[in-house]
Protein backbone atom coordinates (compact mmCIF):
# COMPACT_ATOMS: atom_id res chain seq x y z
CA UNK A 1 0.00 0.00 0.00
CA UNK A 2 1.32 3.43 -0.91
CA UNK A 3 2.22 5.51 2.15
CA UNK A 4 0.18 8.67 2.52
CA UNK A 5 2.25 11.79 1.93
CA UNK A 6 2.72 13.94 5.02
CA UNK A 7 1.15 17.38 4.92
CA UNK A 8 3.79 20.11 4.77
CA UNK A 9 3.45 22.98 7.27
CA UNK A 10 5.42 26.22 7.27
CA UNK A 11 5.37 28.10 10.58
CA UNK A 12 6.25 31.78 10.75
CA UNK A 13 7.21 33.19 14.13
CA UNK A 14 10.08 34.94 15.87
CA UNK A 15 13.27 32.89 15.71
CA UNK A 16 16.47 34.94 15.45
CA UNK A 17 17.21 35.88 19.08
CA UNK A 18 20.40 34.68 20.72
CA UNK A 19 19.30 35.39 24.29
CA UNK A 20 15.50 35.13 24.55
CA UNK A 21 14.78 31.61 25.81
CA UNK A 22 11.00 31.76 25.57
CA UNK A 23 11.16 32.83 21.94
CA UNK A 24 13.25 29.81 20.99
CA UNK A 25 11.24 27.33 23.05
CA UNK A 26 7.83 28.40 21.71
CA UNK A 27 9.32 28.10 18.23
CA UNK A 28 10.58 24.57 18.95
CA UNK A 29 7.48 23.45 20.88
CA UNK A 30 4.91 23.93 18.11
CA UNK A 31 7.20 22.37 15.52
CA UNK A 32 7.95 19.43 17.84
CA UNK A 33 4.27 18.89 18.68
CA UNK A 34 3.25 18.82 15.00
CA UNK A 35 6.12 16.51 14.06
CA UNK A 36 4.99 14.11 16.80
CA UNK A 37 1.63 14.09 15.02
CA UNK A 38 3.16 13.14 11.68
CA UNK A 39 3.36 16.47 9.88
CA UNK A 40 6.33 17.65 7.83
CA UNK A 41 7.07 20.95 9.57
CA UNK A 42 9.57 23.73 9.00
CA UNK A 43 10.23 27.24 10.29
CA UNK A 44 9.91 30.16 7.86
CA UNK A 45 12.87 32.37 8.72
CA UNK A 46 11.88 35.98 8.18
CA UNK A 47 14.03 38.67 9.74
CA UNK A 48 11.94 41.11 11.77
CA UNK A 49 14.76 43.65 11.88
CA UNK A 50 17.04 42.85 8.90
CA UNK A 51 20.80 43.40 9.45
CA UNK A 52 21.95 46.84 8.35
CA UNK A 53 23.64 46.88 4.97
CA UNK A 54 27.20 48.17 4.76
CA UNK A 55 28.99 49.63 1.76
CA UNK A 56 32.45 49.40 0.22
CA UNK A 57 35.29 47.97 2.33
CA UNK A 58 32.99 47.66 5.36
CA UNK A 59 30.66 45.44 3.32
CA UNK A 60 33.53 43.19 2.20
CA UNK A 61 34.82 42.89 5.77
CA UNK A 62 31.34 42.05 7.09
CA UNK A 63 30.79 39.53 4.28
CA UNK A 64 34.12 37.83 5.14
CA UNK A 65 33.29 37.73 8.87
CA UNK A 66 29.83 36.32 8.15
CA UNK A 67 31.28 33.50 6.05
CA UNK A 68 33.85 32.61 8.73
CA UNK A 69 31.28 32.80 11.52
CA UNK A 70 28.78 30.65 9.58
CA UNK A 71 31.47 28.03 8.99
CA UNK A 72 32.43 27.85 12.66
CA UNK A 73 28.82 27.75 13.89
CA UNK A 74 27.91 25.08 11.31
CA UNK A 75 30.80 22.81 12.34
CA UNK A 76 30.40 23.44 16.08
CA UNK A 77 33.94 24.84 16.36
CA UNK A 78 32.51 28.15 17.58
CA UNK A 79 31.78 26.50 20.93
CA UNK A 80 35.31 25.14 21.44
CA UNK A 81 36.94 27.61 23.88
CA UNK A 82 40.33 27.87 22.16
CA UNK A 83 38.81 28.22 18.70
CA UNK A 84 36.35 30.75 20.07
CA UNK A 85 39.23 32.73 21.57
CA UNK A 86 41.19 32.91 18.31
CA UNK A 87 38.18 33.86 16.19
CA UNK A 88 36.54 36.26 18.64
CA UNK A 89 36.77 39.01 16.01
CA UNK A 90 34.06 37.34 13.91
CA UNK A 91 32.01 35.32 16.41
CA UNK A 92 29.11 36.63 18.47
CA UNK A 93 30.28 36.20 22.08
CA UNK A 94 26.73 35.90 23.45
CA UNK A 95 25.75 33.36 20.78
CA UNK A 96 28.82 31.30 21.64
CA UNK A 97 28.05 31.26 25.36
CA UNK A 98 24.35 30.48 25.06
CA UNK A 99 24.61 28.24 21.94
CA UNK A 100 21.28 29.34 20.45
CA UNK A 101 22.44 28.89 16.82
CA UNK A 102 23.55 25.35 17.74
CA UNK A 103 20.12 24.67 19.28
CA UNK A 104 18.39 25.85 16.10
CA UNK A 105 20.68 23.75 13.94
CA UNK A 106 20.13 20.62 16.04
CA UNK A 107 16.43 20.90 16.82
CA UNK A 108 14.65 23.01 14.19
CA UNK A 109 13.81 22.32 10.55
CA UNK A 110 14.21 25.66 8.80
CA UNK A 111 13.70 27.42 5.49
CA UNK A 112 16.34 29.63 3.99
CA UNK A 113 16.64 33.08 5.56
CA UNK A 114 14.51 35.81 3.98
CA UNK A 115 16.50 39.02 4.48
CA UNK A 116 13.53 41.21 3.63
CA UNK A 117 9.74 40.82 3.79
CA UNK A 118 9.59 41.49 0.04
CA UNK A 119 11.73 38.42 -0.70
CA UNK A 120 9.33 36.22 1.27
CA UNK A 121 6.38 37.62 -0.68
CA UNK A 122 8.08 37.14 -4.06
CA UNK A 123 9.43 33.64 -3.43
CA UNK A 124 7.50 31.99 -0.56
CA UNK A 125 8.30 28.44 0.56
CA UNK A 126 5.94 25.74 -0.69
CA UNK A 127 3.59 24.21 1.87
CA UNK A 128 0.09 22.80 2.24
CA UNK A 129 -0.51 24.87 5.37
CA UNK A 130 0.93 28.09 6.75
CA UNK A 131 0.71 28.73 10.50
CA UNK A 132 1.45 32.03 12.20
CA UNK A 133 2.30 32.03 15.89
CA UNK A 134 3.02 32.00 18.72
CA UNK A 135 4.66 35.00 20.47
CA UNK A 136 3.87 38.65 19.73
CA UNK A 137 3.73 38.20 15.96
CA UNK A 138 0.62 40.40 15.71
CA UNK A 139 2.20 43.31 17.56
CA UNK A 140 1.34 46.31 15.36
CA UNK A 141 4.49 48.23 16.39
CA UNK A 142 6.74 46.23 14.03
CA UNK A 143 7.36 47.33 10.40
CA UNK A 144 4.12 47.04 8.40
CA UNK A 145 5.67 44.86 5.66
CA UNK A 146 6.90 42.40 8.29
CA UNK A 147 3.55 42.48 10.09
CA UNK A 148 1.67 41.66 6.88
CA UNK A 149 3.80 38.51 6.49
CA UNK A 150 2.99 37.51 10.07
CA UNK A 151 -0.64 37.74 8.93
CA UNK A 152 0.32 35.28 6.15
CA UNK A 153 -0.04 37.72 3.27
CA UNK A 154 2.24 35.65 1.05
CA UNK A 155 2.01 32.40 -0.88
CA UNK A 156 -0.58 30.81 -3.17
CA UNK A 157 -4.26 31.38 -2.52
CA UNK A 158 -4.99 27.64 -2.09
CA UNK A 159 -2.60 27.25 0.88
CA UNK A 160 -4.52 26.85 4.13
CA UNK A 161 -3.81 29.63 6.64
CA UNK A 162 -4.09 29.09 10.40
CA UNK A 163 -3.32 31.29 13.41
CA UNK A 164 -2.08 29.36 16.42
CA UNK A 165 -1.74 31.45 19.59
CA UNK A 166 -0.38 34.71 18.17
CA UNK A 167 -0.20 37.52 20.69
CA UNK A 168 -1.14 41.11 19.91
CA UNK A 169 1.19 42.23 22.68
CA UNK A 170 -1.03 45.23 23.48
CA UNK A 171 -4.62 45.90 24.49
CA UNK A 172 -5.77 46.10 20.86
CA UNK A 173 -5.15 47.57 17.41
CA UNK A 174 -5.17 51.34 16.73
CA UNK A 175 -8.22 52.57 14.87
CA UNK A 176 -6.21 53.59 11.81
CA UNK A 177 -5.04 50.02 11.02
CA UNK A 178 -8.20 48.07 11.89
CA UNK A 179 -9.44 47.93 8.30
CA UNK A 180 -6.06 46.57 7.20
CA UNK A 181 -6.12 43.89 9.91
CA UNK A 182 -9.67 42.92 8.88
CA UNK A 183 -8.52 42.43 5.29
CA UNK A 184 -5.69 40.19 6.49
CA UNK A 185 -7.94 38.04 8.67
CA UNK A 186 -10.33 37.14 5.86
CA UNK A 187 -7.70 34.77 4.43
CA UNK A 188 -7.62 32.56 7.54
CA UNK A 189 -9.54 29.31 7.82
CA UNK A 190 -9.01 29.22 11.62
CA UNK A 191 -8.03 31.94 14.09
CA UNK A 192 -6.87 31.54 17.66
CA UNK A 193 -5.04 33.88 20.04
CA UNK A 194 -2.86 33.32 23.07
CA UNK A 195 -4.43 35.77 25.51
CA UNK A 196 -8.05 35.53 26.61
CA UNK A 197 -8.26 39.32 26.44
CA UNK A 198 -7.36 39.21 22.72
CA UNK A 199 -10.41 37.11 21.82
CA UNK A 200 -12.70 40.14 22.12
CA UNK A 201 -10.24 42.23 20.07
CA UNK A 202 -10.60 39.82 17.13
CA UNK A 203 -14.35 39.44 17.69
CA UNK A 204 -14.79 43.20 17.44
CA UNK A 205 -13.17 43.06 14.00
CA UNK A 206 -15.91 40.66 12.89
CA UNK A 207 -14.07 37.35 13.18
CA UNK A 208 -14.40 34.41 15.54
CA UNK A 209 -11.30 33.60 17.58
CA UNK A 210 -10.53 30.71 19.91
CA UNK A 211 -8.41 31.05 23.00
CA UNK A 212 -5.53 28.55 23.13
CA UNK A 213 -2.41 27.90 25.18
CA UNK A 214 1.06 28.99 24.21
CA UNK A 215 2.65 26.07 22.29
CA UNK A 216 5.15 25.44 25.10
CA UNK A 217 2.19 24.25 27.18
CA UNK A 218 1.04 21.74 24.58
CA UNK A 219 4.00 19.67 25.77
CA UNK A 220 4.70 18.34 29.24
CA UNK A 221 7.57 18.27 31.69
CA UNK A 222 8.96 14.98 30.30
CA UNK A 223 9.36 16.52 26.83
CA UNK A 224 11.60 19.28 28.18
CA UNK A 225 13.56 16.93 30.44
CA UNK A 226 14.52 15.01 27.29
CA UNK A 227 15.90 18.26 25.86
CA UNK A 228 17.85 18.90 29.06
CA UNK A 229 19.05 15.32 29.53
CA UNK A 230 22.59 15.12 30.93
CA UNK A 231 22.68 18.77 32.07
CA UNK A 232 23.38 19.09 35.80
CA UNK A 233 22.83 22.27 37.80
CA UNK A 234 22.59 22.91 41.52
CA UNK A 235 19.45 24.06 43.37
CA UNK A 236 19.24 27.86 43.54
CA UNK A 237 17.13 30.94 43.69
CA UNK A 238 16.88 31.50 39.94
CA UNK A 239 16.26 34.95 38.48
CA UNK A 240 15.47 35.08 34.78
CA UNK A 241 16.28 38.74 34.34
CA UNK A 242 14.49 39.98 31.23
CA UNK A 243 12.98 43.47 30.93
CA UNK A 244 14.37 44.54 34.29
CA UNK A 245 16.02 47.96 34.19
CA UNK A 246 17.36 48.12 37.77
CA UNK A 247 17.76 46.15 40.98
CA UNK A 248 14.72 48.01 42.33
CA UNK A 249 12.42 46.15 39.94
CA UNK A 250 12.40 43.19 42.37
CA UNK A 251 12.61 42.76 46.18
CA UNK A 252 16.29 41.93 45.83
CA UNK A 253 17.35 42.40 49.45
CA UNK A 254 14.60 40.05 50.61
CA UNK A 255 15.63 37.55 47.94
CA UNK A 256 19.19 37.70 49.26
CA UNK A 257 17.94 37.04 52.79
CA UNK A 258 15.83 34.11 51.60
CA UNK A 259 18.80 32.63 49.74
CA UNK A 260 21.10 33.01 52.76
CA UNK A 261 18.54 31.45 55.10
CA UNK A 262 18.16 28.42 52.81
CA UNK A 263 21.89 28.25 51.94
CA UNK A 264 21.21 28.71 48.24
CA UNK A 265 23.13 30.58 45.56
CA UNK A 266 21.32 33.25 43.55
CA UNK A 267 21.74 32.40 39.87
CA UNK A 268 20.82 35.04 37.30
CA UNK A 269 20.38 34.56 33.56
CA UNK A 270 19.97 37.89 31.74
CA UNK A 271 17.92 37.96 28.55
CA UNK A 272 16.80 40.54 26.02
CA UNK A 273 13.19 41.54 25.52
CA UNK A 274 12.08 45.14 25.34
CA UNK A 275 15.47 46.15 26.75
CA UNK A 276 18.92 44.57 26.16
CA UNK A 277 20.26 41.99 28.61
CA UNK A 278 22.24 43.54 31.48
CA UNK A 279 24.03 42.45 34.64
CA UNK A 280 22.03 44.41 37.23
CA UNK A 281 22.66 42.52 40.48
CA UNK A 282 25.71 42.27 42.72
CA UNK A 283 26.76 39.18 44.67
CA UNK A 284 25.09 36.66 42.34
CA UNK A 285 26.22 33.98 39.91
CA UNK A 286 25.57 34.86 36.29
CA UNK A 287 24.72 31.96 34.00
CA UNK A 288 24.72 32.56 30.24
CA UNK A 289 23.02 29.22 29.86
CA UNK A 290 22.27 27.14 26.81
CA UNK A 291 18.57 26.43 26.34
CA UNK A 292 18.77 22.95 27.95
CA UNK A 293 20.67 24.42 30.90
CA UNK A 294 18.11 27.23 31.30
CA UNK A 295 15.40 24.56 31.49
CA UNK A 296 17.35 22.77 34.22
CA UNK A 297 17.90 26.00 36.16
CA UNK A 298 14.11 26.29 36.46
CA UNK A 299 13.57 22.57 37.06
CA UNK A 300 16.03 22.66 40.00
CA UNK A 301 15.12 26.08 41.43
CA UNK A 302 13.85 26.42 44.98
CA UNK A 303 12.40 29.77 43.87
CA UNK A 304 12.04 31.42 40.45
CA UNK A 305 11.79 35.21 40.16
CA UNK A 306 10.96 36.70 36.75
CA UNK A 307 8.69 39.01 34.72
CA UNK A 308 8.96 36.57 31.80
CA UNK A 309 5.85 34.91 30.36
CA UNK A 310 7.79 31.79 29.46
CA UNK A 311 9.76 31.87 32.71
CA UNK A 312 6.40 31.60 34.50
CA UNK A 313 5.18 28.87 32.12
CA UNK A 314 8.19 26.66 32.83
CA UNK A 315 7.91 27.28 36.57
CA UNK A 316 4.33 26.00 36.33
CA UNK A 317 5.24 22.98 34.19
CA UNK A 318 7.97 22.00 36.68
CA UNK A 319 5.89 22.83 39.79
CA UNK A 320 8.47 25.29 41.08
CA UNK A 321 7.59 28.08 43.56
CA UNK A 322 7.73 31.36 41.67
CA UNK A 323 7.26 35.09 41.99
CA UNK A 324 5.91 37.03 39.04
CA UNK A 325 7.23 40.60 39.08
CA UNK A 326 5.18 42.65 36.57
CA UNK A 327 6.98 44.84 34.03
CA UNK A 328 6.94 48.52 34.91
CA UNK A 329 6.94 51.62 32.73
CA UNK A 330 6.04 52.02 29.06
CA UNK A 331 5.83 48.28 28.40
CA UNK A 332 3.47 47.65 31.30
CA UNK A 333 0.63 46.68 28.93
CA UNK A 334 2.50 43.49 28.00
CA UNK A 335 1.82 42.12 31.50
CA UNK A 336 -1.63 41.09 30.25
CA UNK A 337 -0.30 37.82 28.79
CA UNK A 338 0.95 36.65 32.19
CA UNK A 339 -1.97 38.08 34.16
CA UNK A 340 -4.44 36.23 31.90
CA UNK A 341 -2.57 32.95 32.39
CA UNK A 342 -2.32 33.31 36.17
CA UNK A 343 -6.02 34.19 36.35
CA UNK A 344 -6.95 31.09 34.36
CA UNK A 345 -4.86 28.83 36.59
CA UNK A 346 -5.96 30.50 39.84
CA UNK A 347 -2.39 31.64 40.57
CA UNK A 348 -2.99 35.36 41.14
CA UNK A 349 -1.37 35.10 44.57
CA UNK A 350 2.01 34.62 42.84
CA UNK A 351 2.04 38.25 41.64
CA UNK A 352 4.40 40.51 43.59
CA UNK A 353 2.48 43.70 44.31
CA UNK A 354 4.76 45.73 46.62
CA UNK A 355 1.97 45.76 49.19
CA UNK A 356 4.10 45.29 52.30
CA UNK A 357 3.87 41.50 52.35
CA UNK A 358 7.21 39.93 53.24
CA UNK A 359 8.84 37.67 50.71
CA UNK A 360 8.90 34.83 53.26
CA UNK A 361 5.13 35.05 53.78
CA UNK A 362 4.70 35.22 50.02
CA UNK A 363 6.84 32.14 49.34
CA UNK A 364 5.30 30.18 52.22
CA UNK A 365 1.88 30.28 50.53
CA UNK A 366 1.25 26.76 49.26
CA UNK A 367 0.49 26.31 45.55
CA UNK A 368 -2.33 23.89 44.78
CA UNK A 369 -0.47 22.06 42.02
CA UNK A 370 -3.18 19.42 41.71
CA UNK A 371 -5.74 22.11 40.94
CA UNK A 372 -3.34 23.85 38.54
CA UNK A 373 -2.69 20.61 36.67
CA UNK A 374 -6.41 19.84 36.41
CA UNK A 375 -7.17 23.25 34.87
CA UNK A 376 -4.09 23.06 32.63
CA UNK A 377 -5.24 19.66 31.36
CA UNK A 378 -8.61 21.17 30.38
CA UNK A 379 -6.96 24.09 28.59
CA UNK A 380 -4.50 21.78 26.84
CA UNK A 381 -7.31 19.53 25.58
CA UNK A 382 -9.21 22.56 24.28
CA UNK A 383 -6.09 23.85 22.50
CA UNK A 384 -5.34 20.46 20.96
CA UNK A 385 -8.95 20.15 19.76
CA UNK A 386 -8.70 23.56 18.07
CA UNK A 387 -5.48 22.59 16.34
CA UNK A 388 -6.81 19.22 15.18
CA UNK A 389 -9.93 20.83 13.72
CA UNK A 390 -7.93 23.58 12.06
CA UNK A 391 -5.54 21.16 10.35
CA UNK A 392 -8.27 19.04 8.75
CA UNK A 393 -8.71 19.51 5.00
Amino acid sequence: MMQKKKKKIGIITYWESNDNYGQQLQCWALQHYLRLHDFNVFLIRQYVWPPQKKCGIKRIKQWTKDIIASLFYATGLAYVPMINKHFAFCLDKEACRRKFPKFRKNYLHMSKVYNSPEKLKHNPPKADIYITGSDQVWNYTMPKEVLSNFFLQFGKEHVKRIAYAPSIGNVGFPEEIKDTIKSYLKDFSAISVRELSAVSVINELGYEASHVLDPTMLLQMKDYLRLAKGIIVKPSVFIYSINYTSEQDIPFQQIQSFAQEHVLPIVVTPGSGYVPAKELFDGVEYSYASIPKWIQHIAMAELVVTPSFHGIIFSILFHRPFIYTPIKGKHESSNVRVLDLLEELNLNERIWRDNGLSLKAFVDKRIDWEGVDYRLKELRESSVNYLERALVF
